[in-house]
């Protein structure tokens, strides 16, 4: 469960990167792009990726902006999609994006995995390929001869497909301003998605923007499924079924029909092909009448966002500076903290993100470390569960979890606090149903839910005047 040996390079611009990516590639090798990791580091640990090369384009500020103009956003390939989510621009202007996005992982991943990383990796069970398709949106790609833009419709050619060659670079996600198309008209949108359990790839995924004019009737709609077939795609026959129509329940019946009829997925072991292709007319009609209660409103336009290229050569781990010198490409965060550190709170679990066990904070927000080369993290702050309290003075939401023995065996609990700590720092006075939303991305082997939930609530009432 580790992964190949491979050599690393820290690209510090676009051009830098292009050039890394053409040279390396010359002779043979293969190079990979590495921003968030999320999927890319998860297929390195099993050994179904063997790069020569990962070229880490995380200190490119130019790939975190958000930008929102009078023409629509554009949005970098490093941007996380938790800063995405977060973004009240892209809340208001493509509030269809910022629905899906809350579907994708954990908050741990959200973290960490980019739009661009996911659009590359072209999985097509993954939400925002689909959300791509039905915003339309423009992918702007730098290689040797240059920049151009590719349509999301002709952006994926396959299962982990797309047309970017060996070295291109994915740089901006471009989507224009959803306005209406009349004067008097409005925006609409809905989103739909079936998983087994609550940040899995989808078994089928809808979305869909429907404009409509002065009177109600529908004058355009875009609807993008995924999980039907070995790339998301558009389904042109629903949306000229919408079109003329006056997008009521009998509409939105009717394309969810003729959708049902145009997919035709396959079997596989997550399920048959008929319970896919139900499940598309259930899911259609289901994201056309929710898209009647979700409009797009107006919005200002706001500055870029930026972030600052690391280079220190050093990491802060518990509030001690380390150095990272020496450390091999592939050690990954979470070995480097338990076999160089002898920080063994961290643990492992899984080591392909799915558990959380290895959860540690990352600028004081959580992120799965068997996920993340350790040369990854120069230049930024880590918090193990080591660095939160002492057994003399432990930190609130330690103590009540011993308090209201949610401890258990103790594997899982390291990684519940430091989550349950990033819960409280953000929602200090958590509902239940929160609670249980930020820890499903944490798996506990005793399966004892609810005094963890407890002791997360029981901190709730600590954390603000204790620490």
């Amino acid at each position: 469960m580790k992964p190949a040996p491979f050599t690393l390079h820290r690209a510090t611009s676009i051009a830098h990167a292009v050039g890394l990516l053409e040279r390396l590639t010359a002779d043979g090798d293969e190079a990979k792009v590495i921003a968030g990791g999320q999927s890319l580091t998860a297929l390195m640990n099993l050994r179904l990726a063997r790069p020569d090369h990962l070229i880490d384009v995380t200190g490119v500020a130019e790939l975190h902006r958000i930008v929102d103009d009078a023409n629509g956003l554009r949005i970098g390939a490093m941007a996380t999609q938790a800063e995405i989510l977060a973004d009240a621009a892209v809340g208001v202007e493509a509030p269809l994006l910022s629905a899906a996005i809350g579907h994708i992982g954990h908050t741990h991943i959200r973290n960490r995995g980019t739009i661009g990383g996911s659009l590359v990796h072209a999985d097509p069970a993954a939400e925002l390929p689909v959300v791509a398709l039905a915003l339309d949106a423009n992918l702007v790609i730098v290689g040797p001869k240059g920049r151009r833009t590719v349509a999301a419709a002709d952006f994926f050619e396959g299962p982990f497909s797309t047309v970017l060659e060996p070295a291109e670079l994915l740089v901006d996600v471009i989507i224009d301003q959803m306005a209406p198309r009349t004067a008097a008209g409005r925006v609409e949108w809905g989103f739909e998605e079936l998983a087994r359990r609550a940040g899995d790839y989808a078994t089928v995924l809808v979305a869909s923007v429907v404009w409509r004019d002065e009177t109600g009737t529908v004058v355009d709609a875009r609807i993008a499924l995924g999980g039907v077939g070995p790339v998301a795609v558009r389904c042109h026959v629903a949306e000229e079924a919408l079109v003329g129509s006056p997008g009521d329940a009998a509409a939105a019946a009717a394309a969810a029909t003729v959708a049902a009829g145009s997919a035709q997925p396959a079997d596989d072991v997550h399920a048959t092909g008929e319970y896919r292709t139900e499940m598309v007319s259930l899911l259609v009609r289901r994201a056309l009448t929710t898209a009647r209660d979700h409009h797009v409103e107006p919005h200002a336009a706001h500055p870029a966002l930026t972030t600052v290229s690391p280079g220190t050569g050093t990491v802060v781990v518990n509030g001690t500076v380390r150095s990272l010198e020496g450390v091999p490409h592939r050690r990954l965060l979470a070995d480097w903290l338990r076999d160089d550190e002898d920080l063994t709170g961290t643990h492992l679990g899984c080591e392909h993100g799915v558990c959380g066990a290895c959860t540690v904070l990352l600028d004081g927000k959580p992120v799965r470390s068997c996920l993340m080369f350790a040369a990854q993290v120069e230049g930024h702050e880590i918090t193990t569960i080591e660095g939160l309290g002492t057994p003399t003075d432990l930190h609130p939401v330690q103590a009540s979890f011993r308090r209201c023995h949610g401890l258990q065996c103790g594997f899982c609990t390291p990684g519940m606090v430091l989550t349950a700590v990033d819960l409280l720092r953000r929602i200090p006075n958590p509902t239940e149903e929160q609670i249980r939303h930020e820890l499903s991305g944490n798996l506990c082997r005793c399966t004892g839910y609810v005094k963890i939930v407890e002791a997360v609530h029981d901190a709730a009432g600590h954390v603000g005047t204790d620490r």
